[in-house]
């Protein structure tokens, strides 16, 4: 199916490049406004992992959102226009969004929201002191003499 589909995008691309000759041609078109027709390589086959691939690039390089929507299935232009008029009718402000532990929490992007000594972003259980470690509960054993090895400082 992949094979077929790149053919299909081969041809689709062969076309929207005619077509925007002659639409540029016919209008009489001057470079500077130049219209170009472009289609995605998306179809229902490769839906999923395509917008992946948008998401993946938009969340690790600043990839393009208008992409990662067209991905969706959703028209970014719609998209677009009833974000704007959420933002608008300042919805945010009217309707809070629910309180999870991943909205509830905004520490992440600040060093050291409460100012206390000795506390870092990294997430996690904080590190004990070299002083404050013990041998309660567990210990880790070597293989060869059974003798106690110092536990993790994490």
């Amino acid at each position: 199916m992949d094979i077929v589909s790149a053919q299909i995008f081969q041809e689709l691309e062969l076309i929207s490049s005619e077509y925007t000759r002659v639409l540029n041609n016919h209008e009489g078109t001057i470079p500077a406004n130049y219209v170009d027709i472009k289609y995605l390589p998306i179809s229902y086959l490769n839906q999923d992992k395509m917008y992946n691939k948008f998401k993946e690039l938009y969340m690790t390089a600043g990839g393009s959102r208008t992409y990662m929507i067209a991905a969706s299935g959703i028209n970014p232009e719609d998209y677009f226009a009833v974000c704007d008029e959420e933002i608008s009718d300042k919805l945010d402000d009217k309707y809070q969004p629910h309180a999870t532990s991943y909205t509830l929490s905004d520490s992440m992007d600040k060093t050291n929201p409460l100012n206390n000594e000795g506390i870092n972003n990294e997430g996690g259980r904080p590190e004990k002191a070299q002083d404050d470690l013990s041998f309660n509960g567990s210990v880790t054993k070597t293989k060869q003499d059974n003798n106690k090895v110092k536990p993790s400082t994490k």
